[in-house]
C-alpha cells in the first residue's frame, strides 16, 4: 500500500528551516523524507522567532505561515501556553478546504485536534516529548524564579491537557519510553528522530579534547555544563571544549576562569561537525530523560567515544555504543580511561551496523507513511 498517493497537512510549531536546532531538525528531515517518498505536503508553520523560508517550497505543494498570539492573557488561560498561543482560525479554515489527513507535529500544534469541524478527519500526532515531564525538569533546572513558576504552571496544564491525544487516530513517538507512555491515549508507533546523516563518518585514531555541544542558552544544558565543570573538569587538566549557541555572561565567565576549558560560541554547522569529528570523546550528560536528544545522533554519526548517562540513553538501543556513567566519579574515571584509547576501524564498523538499523530515515518514513495510509477515517 506504500505506493498509494498521499496528501498530508503538516502543522509545525515553528518554521523548520534552517534545521539548526533540535526542535527543527526532526521536523525538517521528516518533511524531506515524506517528499522523497512521494507524499504531497501542505505545510502550516508558526513564525515563532523565525522567518518564512523559501527553501520549504522545494518539498511542499503549499506553505502557509501564521503568527503566534502571545501575551500575558494567554498565560492565564486553562490550556497550556505553548498550545493556546498557536490557536489560529486561519489555520483551521485552511485545513477545512479538503479532507486530507492532518499531521500535528508536536503537542504544541494540537489546538484544533479535538475541534468538531475535524471530527471526521484522519489525525496523527508526532510527539516530541512527554511535555509535562519536560517542563517539570526545566523548572527543576532553572534558577530564575519567574521561569521556574512558568515551567511548573505549564507542566500542570500540559498534564491536564494531554488526554486530548485520544482524538488522534495514531501517535508517532520519538522514543521507546515515550511510546510506552502515549499508548495510554491512542494507538502509538515508535518513529525515532529524523536527521541529516546518511552514513557514519567517525574518524579512527585519537583526539586531544573532550566536547560538550548544545544550545548554551537553555537551563537544561547550563545545568549539565555546570555539573561537569564542578564535578569533573575542575579535578582534571584534560581539555574540554564547550560549543553552542548563545551562552550567557555567567557561563562565559565560568568557562574562562579555567585553563583547560575553551568556549566556542555560535559555531556554524560545518564548525560544529568538525569539533565533533576531531574530539576524542563527546560528553552527553543530561538530567532530563525526555524524548530523544538530537545531539546523541550527531555524536553517533560523527564522533568517536561517547560518555553518556542513563537519562541521555533512555531506551534508545545504543547502550553498547556508549560508556554509561551516572556519577561524577564514573565520568571522571571514563575521561581518564578514554583519553588515550584509540577509536578503531572495528568500533566504526560496529557503530555503522547498529545505527543504520535504528536510525534509518528511509525505513522509518515508509513505516510512518504506510501507517497513515492504512488509517480509516472516523465514522460520521
Amino acid at each position: 500500500m506504500s505506493d498509494q498517493p498521499l496528501t498530508l497537512h503538516i502543522i509545525t510549531h515553528t518554521v523548520p528551516y534552517p534545521p539548526d536546532f533540535g526542535g527543527a531538525i526532526d521536523v525538517f528531515y521528516k518533511i524531506k523524507a515524506f517528499y522523497e517518498e512521494g507524499v504531497k505536503i501542505k505545510l502550516h508553520c508558526f513564525t515563532y522567532n523565525r522567518t518564512p523560508a523559501k527553501e520549504l517550497e522545494d518539498y511542499c505543494e503549499e506553505v502557509h505561515y501564521y503568527s503566534r498570539h502571545s501575551g500575558l492573557s494567554c498565560f492565564f488561560r486553562k490550556s497550556p501556553y505553548i498550545v493556546v498561543t498557536r490557536k489560529n482560525t486561519t489555520l483551521l479554515n485552511n485545513l477545512l478546504k479538503d479532507n486530507n489527513p492532518v499531521f500535528f507535529d508536536g503537542l504544541h500544534t494540537t489546538s484544533f485536534l479535538s475541534h468538531p469541524s475535524l471530527r471526521n478527519r484522519v489525525k496523527i500526532v508526532r510527539t516530541h516529548n512527554i511535555e509535562h515531564d519536560y517542563y517539570r525538569y526545566l523548572a527543576r533546572s532553572s534558577n530564575n524564579i519567574l521561569k521556574k513558576f512558568y515551567y511548573y504552571t505549564e507542566a500542570v496544564k500540559l498534564k491536564r491537557y494531554e488526554p486530548v491525544l485520544r482524538n488522534a487516530a495514531l501517535l508517532a513517538a520519538i522514543s521507546a519510553n515515550d511510546a510506552d507512555h502515549f499508548r495510554l491515549f491512542a494507538d502509538c508507533i515508535l518513529i525515532p528522530a529524523f536527521h541529516k546523516y546518511k552514513q557514519v563518518k567517525s574518524k579512527e585514531g585519537i583526539g586531544d579534547y573532550a566536547l560538550y555541544h548544545a544550545d548554551l542558552s537553555t537551563d537544561e544544558n547550563i545545568h549539565a555544563i555546570k555539573y561537569l565543570i564542578k564535578n569533573v573538569f575542575r579535578k582534571t587538566d584534560y581539555p574540554l571544549i564547550i560549543a553552542g549557541k548563545n551562552p550567557g555572561p555567567g557561563l562565559r565567565k565560568l568557562i574562562r576562569s579555567m585553563s583547560n576549558l575553551t568556549l566556542v560560541e555560535n559555531p556554524d554547522q560545518k564548525k560544529n561537525e568538525e569539533l565533533i569529528r576531531n574530539a576524542q570523546m563527546i560528553m552527553l550528560i543530561t538530567f532530563q530523560p525526555t524524548g530523544l536528544k538530537l545531539k546523541l545522533l550527531s555524536s553517533l554519526y560523527l564522533g568517536r567515544h561517547i560518555i553518556a548517562n542513563n537519562e541521555m540513553i533512555n531506551q534508545t538501543g545504543v547502550e553498547d555504543l556508549c560508556l554509561i556513567c551516572n556519577t561524577a566519579n564514573e565520568i571522571q574515571e571514563a575521561v581518564s580511561s578514554l583519553s588515550e584509547k584509540e577509536f578503531t576501524d572495528e568500533m566504526i564498523k560496529n557503530r555503522i551496523k547498529k545505527v543504520s538499523s535504528l536510525f534509518d530515515n528511509n525505513i522509518h518514513i515508509k513505516t510512518l507513511k504506510d501507517a497513515i495510509i492504512n488509517l480509516n477515517p472516523p465514522q460520521k
